[in-house]
């Protein structure tokens, strides 16, 4: 899946399908046996290539870079990416039960883990695995995030990342980090194509009818996860009018339709008006809940004249953004059957990085 970042984050599509039966229960232990390219594993190397192609079309300095999770944690993969020094670039979570060896800048040998919970961000080099000594070592930088005092009963977020983009500032380790939050899109897509598309459900004859089933599925999954700022796109054509409104705010709603009434030319009003099928939600519940996507500042109260913009409401004290997730069954996952906390912090922090960009 290829994301991109204009302001905000876009999801542009898939650049790179593949398809496969997997075998049999059976032949675990025969793994190491096999090489690569007749693993499963081989698709992580094959996605490199074809991210890798993209990269080197590139003519400006688009900067490609292949994010997974620790799945792909294999030292194949980092060997492709040093054997392709104008291909993209890699950030891809570690497993620990890999129990990696890494050489720092003092040529001292260490477990990973070990190593990176004396300085959480530091550059190190991956050793090649016993059975692979052939291959080249690699050096990339590590960033190890651990959450401080989880919720009781609930084991703390660890990640840790490896990097070939150079991590020389704290701003640098936090981007990565972000970089790797937003993996979480190709989840939820994955969930359009299994929920909203129920791919699994389809009962065709033959592996080829379900393929082509499966490439419009993958378009439609694509179209209802791409989500628009609307408002940045009309913005960045400076158009005489642009404002968000809300039921909740009619005399902001008023003062908005009177003052556009002085412009001529095209006008954009956006609202955020809730959908009680689609959020779950009791319909008496409709008007709090527009107030509370204010004053979570989850709903930004704003106006653009030809591109130039002003916030018309900023709550003085927002509520926090739980306030408006719990009234909502879309939401329900976040809090039952397990608090999902570092979700919850990270729709949190977006909302917080927004307005302190606003406010100072």
């Amino acid at each position: 899946m290829i994301r991109w970042r204009l302001r905000k984050w876009y999801t542009l599509g898939t650049l790179n399908v593949q398809c496969w039966a997997r075998d049999g229960i059976g032949g675990k232990h025969e793994r190491h046996k096999k090489p690569i390219e007749e693993k499963e594993s081989w698709k992580w190397v094959e996605s490199y290539h074809a991210v890798s192609q993209v990269q080197k079309r590139c003519r400006n300095k688009s900067l490609l870079v292949v994010v997974a999770d620790r799945e792909a944690d294999i030292h194949e993969v980092f060997a492709e990416q040093y054997n392709t020094p104008d291909g993209a670039q890699l950030l891809i979570r570690a497993e620990r039960s890999r129990n990696r060896k890494v050489v720092d800048d003092k040529e001292s040998c260490e477990f990973l883990w070990t190593k990176l919970e004396q300085q959480p961000a530091m550059p190190v080099t991956l050793r090649p695995p016993m059975l692979k000594k052939n291959m080249p070592a690699v050096r990339v930088w590590a960033v190890l995030a651990q959450e401080v005092n989880p919720p009781i009963g609930i084991d703390g977020l660890e990640w840790m990342l490896l990097t070939t983009v150079a991590v020389k500032q704290e701003k640098d380790a936090y981007e990565r980090l972000e970089w790797y939050a937003r993996r979480w899109g190709i989840e939820c897509y994955h969930r359009i194509i299994k929920s909203g598309c129920r791919v699994e459900a389809r009962q065709l004859e033959s592996a080829r009818r379900l393929c082509n089933a499966l490439a419009i599925d993958m378009i439609i999954a694509w179209r209802i996860h791409y989500k628009k700022d609307l408002f940045e796109i009309w913005r960045s054509h400076k158009p005489p009018y642009l404002a968000t409104i809300s039921p909740a705010h009619p005399v902001d709603l008023i003062n908005k339709f009177e003052k556009a009434k002085h412009y001529k030319g095209p006008k954009l009003f956006i609202n955020l008006s809730p959908c009680p099928p689609g959020w779950h939600t009791d319909p008496s519940h409709s008007a709090k809940l527009a107030k509370l996507a204010v004053d979570t500042g989850v709903w930004a109260l704003k106006e653009a004249v030809y591109g130039e913009i002003s916030h018309t409401i900023i709550p003085q004290k927002f509520k926090p953004v739980e306030e408006y997730l719990r009234e909502q069954g879309r939401f329900a996952h976040l809090f039952q059957p397990v608090r999902q906390e570092g979700v919850i912090s990270q729709i949190q922090s977006f909302v917080d990085r927004y307005w302190k960009g606003i406010q100072g």
